[in-house]
């Protein structure tokens, strides 16, 4: 299941099981040790932070029209991607290029690297291990004075909770309502 160089998932130990085998002669122990485990596919929450196991797709463009990376974005998303970036770089011979990036579960690699290569003009990239900490979070729906609006609720190591209104919400509300957006991101 997991072909990468990096730790699997979180486990959880549900049961251990011990058995003693019927060779005899050698001073070797014959043993044998048996552990039924649980993986948490969504990351550990033991310490009140979330941790998981993804992978980082990465690739540097030079030669593609930005007005097609929104395409290439919302395929990825669509995919499945965790998180997409672009950033603008200065490659070789000083020309200019992009550095786009995706987040992904081991399970969503394949998928996304076949995106990549059919919407954009890359011929290669690098799919780095990595570990993602985040916060516990939460979606609330809550009544303000423009309608209900869903809030996202994280909880901070010191028990403390933050919460912000979603964008698409906000968005939503201000072209019903033709307010200026950052008076929704306001009202809490």
């Amino acid at each position: 299941y997991y072909t990468h160089s990096f730790s699997p998932p979180p486990l959880i130990c549900k049961a251990i099981g011990y058995g003693a085998g019927t060779k005899e002669g050698d001073k070797t122990p014959n043993v044998l040790r048996l552990s039924l485990v649980n993986a948490h596919e969504a990351g550990d929450y033991s310490d009140g932070e979330i941790t998981e196991e993804l992978l980082l797709l990465e690739t540097a463009i030079d030669d593609m029209n930005p007005q097609e990376y929104e395409l290439l974005m919302e395929r990825c998303f669509n995919a499945g991607a965790l998180d997409v970036n672009i950033t603008p770089v200065q490659m070789k011979k000083n020309r200019i290029g992009h550095h786009f990036s995706v987040l992904c579960t081991p399970k969503q690699s394949k998928k996304l690297r076949d995106i990549i290569y059919l919407n954009s003009t890359t011929i290669g990239m690098k799919e780095i291990p990595c570990t993602r900490y985040s916060l516990p979070r939460k979606e609330e729906m809550k009544e303000t004075d423009y309608g209900f609006m869903r809030y996202k609720t994280v909880t901070l190591p010191d028990g403390s909770r933050r919460s912000k209104p979603e964008y698409d919400d906000c968005l939503r509300i201000a072209k019903e309502k033709n307010l200026p957006l950052q008076k929704l991101f306001d009202k809490e």
